[in-house]
């Protein structure tokens, strides 16, 4: 059966962050037991889940989000803590200070 993909709108991260939560993820992988974990180079801050959406909606949502954050100027946020979600907790996070 054929998995069709999941779609989100996020942020990339700094180098220095993904240092840092690969580090995290390090430091709890013997206790946060998951299938598999993110490879650092796609960790990122979700904004928001999309789910399955067609083509044409996932271009109408880039042209609107690209509308709407083309005079955000950059800013910084700070990581703290770690923790997790979901059913079986199959989800894990860091938050936001």
């Amino acid at each position: 059966m054929a998995q069709h993909p999941h779609y989100f709108i996020g942020l990339t991260v700094s180098e220095d962050a993904r240092k840092e939560l690969h580090t995290m993820e390090q430091r709890h992988s013997q206790t946060l037991l998951f299938k598999k974990w993110v490879h650092p180079q796609d960790y990122h801050i979700t904004l928001a889940f999309l789910g399955g959406s067609s083509d044409s909606q996932i271009e109408k949502v880039k042209q609107e989000v690209r509308e709407y954050v083309k005079d955000i100027p950059p800013f910084s946020l700070a990581l703290k803590g770690v923790g997790t979600f979901g059913k079986k907790d199959e989800l894990e996070y860091s938050g936001r200070v």
